[in-house]
């Protein structure tokens, strides 16, 4: 479409150099045609080193050179695609890997504070404790924290003796629970932010594209009645190249929506984790729920 836009400029700058020289025109009309004819061809020049740049990437992404790659056949652009599925639902983030790392901190955390709670109550023989106490009736508040009792076994860990640490570390791992489940809700919540611009965004894109749509239509019919002028001689080549050249610009503009929507697609597919049109999706679990069950 580029160098179809080139190919319109070019003939209409010969019409106007033409015109010029026959002294209809003034000069400046001819510079106002080169600067069209440059700027139309700036964009072709783009469009190649931008096409070249891709087929860089490929390779590297291949692993391969760029001969290695062969020849790459042209093809249409996939269909936007504005419309979610009617069951679109806040769950399908739960499928996200920074989600679900999140989900997988919080449940390590909480295993952490059922071993520092069980550190409280040690497997020992109360028979032998109060024994081994009636042997030691000066102990007071020290900071003994392991005693061989007798025949009973190996050494063991009292929590009246170290009750400080265990309490440190009981409240350093409700501490790390704490955070992990913030973290989580921090994530939860920058992810649904995501989901949500996403949306918005191909909503006004599908509005963008349908007032679009319209102008194209428009220009069309603006080339049609051009060219019907034309053929009856009641205009010039000129007006109708300048009609062609307008429908270029519109054509330009919708496939420019339609890239762009594309790329919200596929933030959108980004942002929810995934495809979301896709069946047996985990349930996005209760955090709060969880929290005040291991407290």
């Amino acid at each position: 479409m580029a160098r179809h836009a080139v190919r319109s400029a070019e003939e209409y700058r010969e019409l106007v150099q033409l015109r010029v020289h026959g002294g209809l025109d003034d000069p400046t009309a001819l510079d106002q045609a080169d600067g069209q004819l440059a700027q139309q061809r700036g964009g072709v020049a783009q469009l190649e080193g931008a096409a070249r740049l891709d087929l860089v990437q490929l390779a590297a992404l291949a692993g391969v050179s760029l001969e290695e790659l062969g020849d790459l056949v042209p093809r249409p652009l996939p269909a936007a695609d504005t419309d979610l599925p009617p069951d679109a639902r806040l769950g399908l983030i739960a499928r996200r890997p920074d989600i679900a790392a999140a989900r997988w901190q919080i449940e390590a955390s909480a295993k952490n504070i059922d071993q520092a709670r069980k550190a409280y109550y040690p497997d020992v023989s109360l028979t032998a404790l109060g024994a081994y106490l009636r042997t030691y009736p000066d102990l007071g508040s020290g900071t003994r924290t392991e005693l061989t009792l007798g025949g009973i076994g190996p050494s063991i860990q009292l929590p009246i003796f170290s009750g400080g640490r265990l309490r440190a570390q009981y409240e350093g791992a409700q501490a790390q629970l704490d955070t992990a489940v913030a973290q989580y809700d921090g994530a939860v919540v920058q992810a649904a932010g995501e989901v949500a611009q996403g949306v918005e965004t191909l909503r006004m894109l599908d509005a963008r594209g349908v007032q679009q749509d319209r102008q194209l239509e428009a220009a069309r019919a603006q080339q049609r009645r051009a060219g019907d002028r034309r053929s009856k001689g009641l205009i010039d080549d000129r007006d109708w190249l300048r009609a062609d050249m307008q429908v270029d610009q519109q054509r330009d503009a919708r496939l420019q929506i339609d890239s762009q929507t594309l790329s919200a697609n596929l933030s959108l597919i980004h942002a929810l984790g995934g495809g979301y049109r896709a069946d047996d999706l985990p349930d996005l679990p209760a955090v709060a729920a969880g929290k005040e069950s291991t407290r």
